[in-house]
Parts: structure tokens; C-alpha cells; sequence
């Protein structure tokens, strides 16, 4: 898709364009105060021109895009350079609206980080008039993906649910304290789904049985657990049939009560006891001699229906449980997501602050106290990061996002965010083409993985050590290999390495830090792919960790 441009909509001349003042008060004694320094979001002052061009930005934007104020303010870079093809027009056109109108204007729209993916970016933004013509713009942006991302998913849940429920064999219906249905799943052959949406579960059962229902129902709300019975149901065109029903409470509210039932048609298992049980009289009638027998073998038949009846309530108890529990798991992960991540940003935030020194300049030691407060603080977003990845791959809620992968460019790119380690530790970083070309891979966890490894290698090595990565395309499959000239994992480790929190050294003695879940999440993530990974290393010889994943054929 061709990017779109301002260049006929911002509805200035080349002479008035011309004749723009260099800033927006620029003769005047009117005080702007543009950022407040321990905002996190981005906050600009640009030129209403056909790139924005940039007057003022704070330090945020490159937490947030990866590129330096600089880089915007000499130009290098601009916004409408980053914006999504699918998103240009629509932001164009919005702005240019809202200035018409004379309001604010707010967007949603994606920005490409200096890295090559996509962030999701919330704008608000105004027009500065001067003299009826607006010729700058301020506002304020902030990363909303992780929210994105979260909507993504509740709705692929809600979708997984929905797919769950339509397809069971049972009839699942979801009503109120007054019996009005409010959704079901199918309906039993004779009934019309519509028709039944439109009336009550006591349209469907003789008057006799009405008083079980409300009764049933007035149960579950007090007691909050769930009721089973059976009850006779009229079928349009069937006639009288009996179904068996287990009623809960799904929704708690003292004022709107939800009930879910699931049902199934026992009209076969009923009548079929009622031919038992006629041909017992007729047989006993006739022949004495066999009464006894008989006896026994109803018993039977009654043990085996009572048994099948108690493995299905324990099924359906077990299942109920396994989903609440799923649900409480997926909710804890949200929740910590959120909690951990939120408030380590905001520190992060606060540091790059300090350390741009817009409160002054810092002393020596002060200075050193802050990057200890920065790389503590990544360290343990870091661990943060990988305990949470850990718990939603076991979850299932970690999922492939494939894509078409340059695997030469994601290596050189992971190299290069390990270089600035490496050199920290004196360590040389072997580049070697790896000629693997492109593959349909989910890009951020393979990134992930090769990134664990080479953090890995990098801790591990001793100074003067290499690291580095060789790669190799087959017909099937592409192997990625990390190799080190470190300290070595001996015979009786190499089996464990890939357990979670397993570490080399343990102990009050520990000489390298990390939770141990580096290589745990790498062996899921490749795994998850169809792969696997294996590791060749002898104590004092280095290491080799090699993985194996497949070409995959569609997205």
C-alpha cells in the first residue's frame, strides 16, 4: 500500500507555509509549559505541515519507538515515516477534521519501532490558532499495545468458549430467576431456537412440574450450588419426553440472578427401564422359578445406571473445576502483568529522566547510584518478564503469531542488541553468515530464544571469550547454534539445564545471578514450533546449544 501524505490536506499555501514562524509564541510573553517531566507518555509540539515536523519531544519517545529525540527534532526521522500504510490516511484525515472543526482530535494508530514491529499508540492532540490560522500542534501519546494485546485475547476466549459450548452434545441454556431464557445452544429436534429465546423453560414442561423448577431455582440462588433433577418436556410434535438437569448459578448479583442448565434427553433410558420393568411382572407372573434371577440381574442394571450417573456428575464437577481454575490462572497472569510490570516502567521511566539530567547535572557517585537503580531495575523486569512467559505457555495462553521471517536479519539484530554485553564483559562477538534465509516463524519468540542463549553464553564466558552464532538451511528444517567458550556444563547437568529455576551454582555462594528460566522458556518456545534443542559441552570447553524447527509451510 502506497503511504499516504499531507501534502494536499493540510489546507496551508507554500507562501503562508513559508511565512510560519520558527515557534508558536515566538514575540510574544505568553508562557507554554510543554512537558511535565515525570510523565510517561510522549509529549510533542510539531508544525501543522505535511510531516509534523517536530519542535519539542521528551526523553519518552525513545523508550517507546527507539529512536532519539534527536533523531526526530534533526529530521532523520519523522512520525508520518513510522506510520502503518493501513493507518496514515485515517490519522490525515482525522487531524485535518478536527482542526476544521476546531476541536481535539484523538487516534488510535499503529507507529513501526526502530526494531521493525508494530506499537499501538493512543493520541490526543489540539491546534495552536494564531491570527485564524493554526499552523502548530501539541499533544500527548502513550503506548496502549500491551491493551491491545489483552482485548485480543479476551475475545479469542470468549470465542474458544463459545465454540466449546456450541458444540456440546448436551443442551446448555442460560436463563433467570423468572425462567426467560437468555441464550442456548441448539435446541432438541422438534423445537425452533427462536421461538424458544422468546419464552420461558415453564412454556416447555406440564403445569405439574412448574412448582420443581421454581423450587430448584429458588435453591441454587440461596445456596449457590447446583441442583440436579428430572423433568417431563413437552416436544412440538414429539410429545412428552424426560430429560435430566444439572442447574447452577453463574451469576451472583443480588438484583439479576443468571442460571446456566445442561441437559440431556433421557427419554430412551426412562422408558427402557419401564420395559424392564413390565417384562419383570410378566415374567415373574408366569414363571416363579425364575424371579430370583431376575431380581438380580434389574439390580444389576439399576447399580450400572446409578454408577453412570455418578461418573457423569464427577466429570462434569471435575470439569467445572479444571475450568475455574484455568480461568483463576489466566486472571492471576492479567493481573500480575499489570501489577509488576507497571510500576518497574515507571521507575524505568523516572531514571531516564534523571539520567538526562533535566533536574541538573548529577555527581560522580550520584550518577553511579542511578545506573545501579537502572540496571537493577531491567534485571528484574527481565526476571519479571520470563516468570510470567513461563506461567502462560503452561496456561496455554501462549500462542505462535507467524509471520514471514528474515532469519539472517533477526541473528544480525540479536547480535547486535548482545554486543554492548559483550564488550561490558570483554568479550568477542564472532559474526558468521548463517545463510538461512526466510521462514514462516513466530518472530518474537524465536528472537527470544536466540537472545536467552546469547545472554547465556555472555554470563557464563569468561573475559577474552567468544560468542557468536552459525546457522544452516536444510530442505525441511533451519538449525540455529549458539556456541561459547565459557566455563562448560558437565555430563550430570546437561539433562536439567532445560528444568525450570535449575541453575549450575546454587547456593550462598552463587556467582551468576538469573532465575533459571532462560532456557526453559526457549526450549517451550521452540517446542512450541515443532522443533527441538540439544546441547553438546564439555567443563572448560565451551558449549553448543543447537535447535532444529521445520520450514513451516502456511501462516
Amino acid at each position: 500500500m502506497t503511504k499516504a501524505t499531507r501534502t494536499d490536506k493540510i489546507g496551508i499555501s507554500d507562501q503562508d507555509r513559508e511565512q510560519l514562524p520558527e515557534k508558536p509564541f515566538e514575540g510574544s510573553n505568553e508562557n507554554f509549559r510543554l512537558v511535565v517531566d515525570h510523565v510517561p507518555g510522549v509529549i510533542y509540539l510539531c508544525r501543522n505541515d505535511e510531516l509534523f515536523t517536530m519542535l519539542y519531544l521528551n526523553d519518552v519517545v525513545e523508550n517507546m519507538l527507539g529512536y532519539s529525540v534527536e533523531d526526530f527534532m534533526e529530521r532523520r526521522v519523522s512520525f508520518v515515516d513510522l506510520y502503518h500504510p493501513e493507518d496514515s490516511e485515517s490519522v490525515f484525515e482525522e487531524v485535518e477534521k478536527a482542526l476544521q472543526e476546531s476541536r481535539k482530535f484523538h487516534l488510535v494508530y499503529r507507529l513501526k519501532h526502530k526494531a521493525g514491529h508494530w506499537k499501538w499508540i493512543e493520541e490526543f492532540g489540539v491546534g495552536i490558532e494564531r491570527d485564524g490560522r493554526i499552523d502548530f500542534l501539541e499533544g500527548y501519546l502513550h503506548d496502549i499495545s500491551k491493551r491491545i494485546e489483552a482485548q485480543e485475547a479476551l475475545i479469542a476466549s470468549e470465542t474458544r468458549w463459545r465454540t466449546l459450548v456450541e458444540n456440546a452434545p448436551n443442551s446448555v441454556a442460560i436463563f433467570d430467576e423468572k425462567g426467560k431464557y437468555h441464550y442456548i445452544n441448539h435446541v432438541a429436534e422438534g423445537f425452533d431456537r427462536e421461538e424458544v429465546l422468546e419464552k420461558t423453560v415453564y412454556d416447555w414442561v406440564p403445569e405439574k412440574h412448574h412448582k420443581t423448577i421454581r423450587e430448584n431455582i429458588s435453591r441454587v440462588i440461596a445456596t449457590k450450588k447446583p441442583v440436579r433433577y428430572e423433568i417431563e418436556v413437552m416436544v412440538p410434535g414429539k410429545g412428552s419426553t424426560w430429560w435430566s438437569s444439572c442447574m447452577g448459578l453463574i451469576q451472583t448479583p443480588e438484583d439479576s440472578p443468571t442460571i446456566m442448565s445442561i441437559s440431556t434427553d433421557i427419554t430412551e433410558e426412562k422408558r427402557s427401564k419401564e420395559d424392564l420393568a413390565n417384562a419383570h411382572a410378566e415374567l415373574e407372573a408366569r414363571v416363579r422359578d425364575r424371579t430370583q434371577q431376575l431380581t438380580e440381574t434389574n439390580s444389576r442394571l439399576n447399580q450400572e445406571i446409578l454408577d453412570r450417573k455418578r461418573a457423569q456428575k464427577e466429570l462434569e464437577d471435575a470439569k467445572e473445576v479444571a475450568e475455574s481454575a484455568s480461568h483463576a490462572k489466566g486472571d492471576f497472569i492479567a493481573s500480575m502483568s499489570h501489577e509488576l510490570r507497571t510500576p518497574l516502567t515507571s521507575v524505568l521511566g523516572f531514571v531516564g529522566l534523571l539520567e538526562g539530567e533535566r533536574h541538573g547535572e548529577m555527581t560522580e557517585s550520584q550518577t553511579e547510584f542511578v545506573t545501579t537503580i537502572r540496571r537493577n531495575a531491567e534485571h528484574l523486569l527481565s526476571l519479571i518478564n520470563d516468570i510470567l512467559d513461563v506461567a502462560k505457555t503452561e496456561a496455554g495462553q501462549s500462542e505462535l503469531k507467524k509471520s514471514v521471517v528474515d532469519l539472517d536479519e533477526l541473528v544480525r539484530q540479536c547480535l547486535q542488541m548482545i554486543a554492548g554485553r559483550a564488550l561490558e564483559n570483554h568479550l568477542e562477538v564472532v559474526a558468521s553468515p548463517t545463510m538461512l534465509g526466510e521462514a514462516i516463524v513466530d518472530d518474537r519468540k524465536i528472537r527470544q530464544i536466540i537472545l536467552n542463549l546469547l545472554a547465556n553464553a555472555c554470563k557464563f564466558t569468561p573475559e577474552r571469550g567468544q560468542i557468536g552464532v552459525r546457522g544452516e538451511r536444510k530442505e525441511t528444517q533451519i538449525s540455529i547454534t549458539v556456541w561459547d567458550t565459557g566455563i562448560g556444563i558437565g555430563p550430570d547437568h546437561q539433562k536439567s539445564i532445560f528444568d525450570r529455576f535449575k541453575q549450575l551454582d546454587t547456593g550462598d555462594s552463587r556467582k551468576y545471578s538469573g532465575t533459571g528460566l532462560g532456557l526453559t522458556l526457549a526450549k517451550k518456545f521452540i517446542e512450541m514450533h515443532g522443533g527441538e534443542i540439544i546441547v553438546e559441552s564439555k567443563p572448560g570447553k565451551g558449549s553448543e546449544f543447537t535447535f532444529s524447527i521445520p520450514i513451516a509451510s502456511d501462516l
